[in-house]
């Protein structure tokens, strides 16, 4: 049997706390036996699973939670130190995947022409999306300055010990 130290059981019961009111507030929003989340941006149509929307809510949450732990602790618990960066890592990679979505929706239209002239698109911006996708980019930047100085203070506790 593995045994855990005192620090690794409370991160563990963090996480299952920050799961729990993940799994609780999705089925208030979402609604009890509704296991999916339709999405419908004009012509797109996204369906997330329960297990995607789970997930992408449960690392928000624990972005927030461990940053604002991380941070009143001043970086000197290194088991809460490496789950922020695990969590912001994956974070900021679903992140990215994010804004490439959101920036796939403003390619405009293609118009095919007769067969004796070059096809050309007309580009039609759609400035809620391009919104959206400014907010989480700096959303992103965020996330990687935390993984930048979250990395940089795990080798300084590393350093000391």
């Amino acid at each position: 049997m593995v045994k855990l130290n005192k620090e690794v059981k409370k991160e563990f019961l963090w996480l299952g706390f920050i799961g729990l009111v993940d799994f609780s507030l999705i089925q208030f929003i979402v609604g009890w036996g509704n296991w999916g989340l339709d999405i419908a941006i004009r012509d797109s149509y996204l369906v997330l699973s329960v297990r995607q929307v789970f997930f992408l809510v449960f690392l928000n949450i624990c972005f927030v939670v461990y940053l604002i732990r991380v941070l009143l602790d001043k970086f000197k618990n290194q088991t809460a130190n490496i789950i922020l960066l695990i969590i912001t890592g994956s974070l900021s990679y679903i992140t990215s995947l994010t804004v490439k979505f959101n920036g796939s929706l403003d390619q405009g239209w293609l118009l095919y022409p007769p067969f004796n002239s070059e096809p050309t698109i007309l580009k039609q911006k759609y400035t809620i999306t391009a919104t959206i996708n400014l907010y989480v980019q700096i959303y992103e930047i965020v996330q990687l300055i935390t993984l930048s100085v979250t990395g940089v203070m795990i080798g300084r506790g590393l350093k000391r010990a």
